[in-house]
């Protein structure tokens, strides 16, 4: 199920690097080649529309927000997600749900079905390359 990770940006730079997932710059570029691989390895798509700086209310009050009272405009606290940047940064390949409690409305395939389907995908991609009998033994099915 592809994902589409939507925001709003007051900075048209931060803009324009997010879409691109590019930058020449310095350490900029280190983070946006990350999050390019974070985003394909997700199957997530990045989009970052611009807003006016007079109308980017909500995230100039939580930027200046002093992290001791309420937050502002009925934020709560226990919706705050804190990931902390190592777990960020080294990419894992495990999907997991964020919160801890939150749940899906379906049942996940067994690792056993989606072998079968990537042993099927195997024999139709290098069928015809001549390496059958390898991807048969890596896939272990």
């Amino acid at each position: 199920m592809p994902i589409c990770l939507t925001s709003l940006s007051d900075n048209t730079g931060a803009e324009s690097g997010s879409n691109k997932l590019w930058s020449m710059t310095y350490p900029l570029s280190i983070f946006l080649e990350r999050l390019c691989l974070l985003s394909a390895i997700l199957g997530m798509e990045i989009d970052v529309s611009h807003i006016a700086g007079s109308e980017n209310i909500l995230a100039d009050d939580l930027s200046r927000w002093d992290q001791i009272g309420q937050p502002p405009h009925n934020f709560q606290p226990c919706d705050r997600i804190r990931i902390p940047l190592p777990e960020l940064w080294n990419i894992r390949r495990t999907p997991t749900l964020v919160p801890q409690n939150a749940s899906i409305p379906w049942t996940l395939p067994s690792l056993k079905s989606c072998f079968r389907f990537l042993e099927f995908s195997s024999l139709y991609i290098w069928g015809s390359i001549g390496e059958l009998n390898s991807q048969i033994v890596y896939l272990g099915v």
